[in-house]
């Protein structure tokens, strides 16, 4: 919606949109935890180009800070490298976006969370009450695909409504795709891994 306004007004002929994730390391790709995912929009950004030059997500600021030529702020952007590849001298890319409505439904995962964690909830005031921190997305009539029905021992706090550590992360995502059987499987293995190798684990 916001690169639609952009790309309809009369700044757009001068505009430069990066787009990119706020925390590479919780997000892990399959090659490093360290890589994350940029893009760039405007006018004068090449059409599906694929930029192979290693940046940081400081680079990002250092290139704002080249394109208005103020200072850099630290050494990290000073020392930086600017993106210079992607780009064209002449705009090519000057058709607005156009918006697409969400054409799927919202739902909730399956899960809980605590008294404070639900402060989070508050963000989503205009949903039903029957999504209480006990039973979030199992009696979700919103959607017309199944919902995960899980017992009280393997409830987790949804990813969706707050900042997570990796063990939630790790217990939602292996009781999504495998299951709860098998996530209690590896949970059992884990442990006993961990008692023959007397090395210490948390949160299981």
């Amino acid at each position: 919606m916001i690169l639609s306004f952009l790309s309809h007004s009369k700044i757009w002929k001068n505009s430069l949109v990066f787009l990119t994730e706020d925390d590479a390391q919780s997000g892990a790709d399959h090659i490093s935890a360290h890589r994350t995912f940029a893009l760039m929009m405007g006018p004068y950004v090449k059409k599906g180009a694929l930029v192979k030059q290693r940046y940081s997500q400081v680079s990002i600021v250092k290139t704002i800070e080249a394109i208005f030529n103020i200072p850099p702020m630290s050494q990290w952007d000073a020392n930086a490298k600017v993106i210079i590849n992607g780009f064209t001298n002449k705009p090519v890319n000057s058709k607005p976006y156009k918006y697409l409505k969400l054409k799927v439904k919202k739902r909730l995962n399956p899960g809980f969370c605590t008294q404070i964690q639900k402060l989070r909830l508050k963000l989503g005031a205009n949903l039903p009450k029957k999504y209480t921190a006990i039973n979030l997305g199992a009696n979700n009539t919103n959607s017309s695909s199944p919902v995960l029905k899980v017992s009280r021992k393997d409830q987790y706090t949804p990813t969706s409504l707050l900042k997570v550590n990796g063990y939630q992360q790790f217990k939602q995502e292996w009781i999504a795709v495998k299951g709860v059987k098998s996530y209690r499987k590896v949970v059992a293995y884990i442990i006993t891994l961990a008692a023959n190798k007397k090395a210490p684990i948390e949160h299981l």
